[in-house]
């Protein structure tokens, strides 16, 4: 079948206007605001940079440049210096109310659990959108070789959540529907439906790392600003 040419109706091209003229409306006061806020001049100089009116919305960025911003990410995982960043896992032992050799095991396991998840999410990002992209030389993801039907229910898996948890794994059952769209119309109707959309994510949850999987999960996959 061949590709569906994309097309926008007036309705569509007024919306789009509109986020437009509403996202120029926020820069000028978003840069207003940090103008006269106490943050630290390096958060000041960011959002400066990210309000930049020729910055493309993010929802329309390609897979390309977003598996760029996750590898660039994934590298700076890699240093030692974002787990010294602010001393959070300091400051969560204090709220822990922890001290001595208690709060020294919780900042070491702290570190080690950010550090996992952060590096086992952006990997398996990557590896799923350059095969998505069918890049030359990258396999198939383990979840999708793992393959069974259940009734009407087709579930992929068992596979281990991640090197630092032996013994754990999960699995994803899905219900076929005998009206899905191709994968190629799927994937441009969810990318502009995320246009003008943003996410709050809330500093909340049992562990430190679920709040910035949850951040990275909605800039790099939905590819929606995040507060």
């Amino acid at each position: 079948m061949a590709p569906r040419q994309a097309t926008s109706s007036p309705e569509q091209q007024d919306r789009k206007f509109s986020c437009a003229t509403t996202s120029s409306t926020l820069n000028a006061a978003a840069k207003t605001a940090a103008a006269e806020s106490e943050l630290p001049s390096i958060y000041i100089e960011a959002l400066g940079h990210l309000l930049q009116d020729d910055i493309p919305p993010l929802a329309t960025l390609p897979d390309a440049d977003v598996i760029t911003i996750a590898k660039e990410i994934l590298q700076n995982i890699y240093t030692k210096e974002w787990s010294e960043a602010g001393q959070w896992a300091a400051e969560e032992a204090k709220l822990y109310k922890l001290g001595g050799s208690a709060a020294d095991v919780s900042m070491a396991m702290g570190k080690l659990v950010m550090g996992s998840a952060l590096i086992d999410y952006l990997r398996t990002f990557v590896e799923a959108i350059e095969y998505k992209l069918g890049v030359e030389g990258v396999k198939e993801p383990e979840l999708l070789t793992k393959k069974r039907n259940v009734g009407d229910d087709v579930v992929y898996g068992p596979i281990i959540v991640s090197p630092t948890l032996p013994g754990n794994t999960f699995e994803v059952w899905t219900t076929p529907s005998d009206n899905m769209e191709s994968e190629e119309e799927k994937d441009t109707e969810e990318s502009t439906n995320e246009l003008g959309k943003v996410a709050v994510v809330l500093g909340a949850g049992n562990q430190s790392m679920l709040t910035i999987i949850d951040v990275l999960d909605n800039v790099l996959r939905h590819r929606r600003p995040v507060i």
